[in-house]
């Protein structure tokens, strides 16, 4: 070999390891960026490019895409479960238990007050009581209502707000697909990082092509593919008298399969919790008018409920109410309403609205559960990801 060639080797062996050093700085400049890869040089012969270096078939970035995919699955069923948590304890506290402005208290106060007229039918602040009371446990009935109603119209915004969050997150992904197919390999770690975002939301399943773009699918659905994504919508339609939110694939009425992310969370709640919930309260108020107002009418002919409309947000006290002269046998009939075990079912009033607190509160404990257990899962796996992908000043 002639002294022009070793010269020329020896130059592009120098410039090689040069872009090595390169990398290694690329590194430490970027120790603290979220979602950086680091590059390590592969170096060989077969590493020489034409002018001397690093060709881009020899720098290779450290990632574990099992990992990737491990957590992008976990992270979806983490948003769902924080979404379910927060949202059961919002619907616990509209209840307002264990204060006096929970439905407990209130007909416990309620059913006294008949009892005390049923004591001493002539008192007139006990006839003042009996009204009173009744109007306040319709207003908390009202309330309840009011407030799970209000609860739907708040997480139907954010359900809104949160598809079209995943439609930019869609969109910027296929943006950056097509530059990385392109040649902007550095763009890899911005795209994934944004696969990480939108992991949060929706359940999407991610195939990494030869070209480096990835293909991001929902429910069998593609949502991104290339450098091109599709658009998520959403549609509302009433059901007994209630709201029922469905995503659907762009403005057509075909359904999206939502299983897991923060927006089946709030699907969980919106179409079934609320519902569940408001349904539950209008069997209880309904049964109170019925059994209260047919005791009343044989004692006075009259309602003591109103029946110009029904369930937990249209009941209240008729305005022509008069307990002059009522019974005290008939107060008592309505004070023992109370430990009738078959007022609702085959349950008693409070026995039937302790039940519903306990399911609820049995909810709130698994979905508790179920995001302390995926919180420890995906923070695992970020470690895991961490000890592959990120930077280590030391080894550097």
């Amino acid at each position: 070999m002639n002294i022009s060639k070793l010269l020329e080797t020896a130059r592009r062996s120098m410039s090689m390891h040069q872009n090595a050093i390169g990398l290694t700085g690329k590194n430490i400049s970027n120790v603290n960026t979220p979602g950086y890869s680091r590059l390590r040089a592969q170096i060989d012969f077969n590493g020489f490019s034409q002018i001397g270096g690093l060709s881009e078939e020899n720098v290779q970035r450290i990632r574990q895409r099992f990992i990737d995919r491990q957590f992008w699955t976990e992270n979806q069923e983490l948003g769902r479960q924080q979404t379910k948590n927060l949202m059961l304890t919002e619907m616990e506290s509209i209840l307002a238990e264990p204060t006096g402005s929970g439905l407990n208290n209130v007909m416990t106060e309620f059913w006294l007050a008949w009892d005390n007229l049923a004591n001493d039918p002539t008192n007139e602040a006990n006839r003042s009581a009996a009204i009173n009371q009744g109007e306040l446990l319709a207003n908390t009935f009202n309330r309840i209502s009011t407030q799970n109603r209000n609860m739907q119209d708040q997480i139907n915004t954010e359900i809104g707000q949160t598809v079209s969050t995943i439609n930019s997150l869609a969109s910027r992904i296929s943006d950056l697909n097509g530059k990385i197919i392109a040649g902007e390999s550095d763009l890899v770690d911005q795209r994934d990082l944004l696969i990480d975002q939108i992991s949060e939301f929706i359940n999407i399943q991610a195939i990494e092509s030869d070209d480096s773009s990835v293909t991001l699918s929902v429910g069998g659905m593609v949502l991104v593919s290339g450098n091109s994504s599709n658009e998520l919508s959403t549609s509302l339609e009433m059901q007994n008298d209630l709201p029922v939110i469905s995503i659907n694939w762009g403005n057509e009425n075909n359904k999206a399969n939502i299983t897991s992310g923060s927006l089946r969370g709030m699907l969980d709640i919106h179409n079934g919790q609320i519902p569940e919930m408001i349904g539950k309260m209008n069997v209880l108020a309904n049964s109170i008018v019925e059994n209260v107002n047919e005791i009343f009418q044989n004692a006075n002919q009259t309602n003591f409920f109103s029946t110009e409309n029904s369930g937990a947000s249209g009941i209240q006290v008729s305005q022509t109410v008069n307990l002059t002269g009522f019974d005290g046998t008939d107060a008592g009939e309505i004070s023992s309403l109370q430990y009738d075990t078959n007022s609702v079912g085959n349950l008693s009033y409070f026995d039937y609205y302790n039940d519903t607190l306990s399911s609820l509160g049995s909810k709130i404990q698994d979905s508790q559960f179920s995001m302390d257990n995926q919180l420890l899962i995906t923070d695992k796996l970020s470690l895991q990801r961490m000890s592959i992908s990120g930077v280590s000043i030391d080894e550097e």
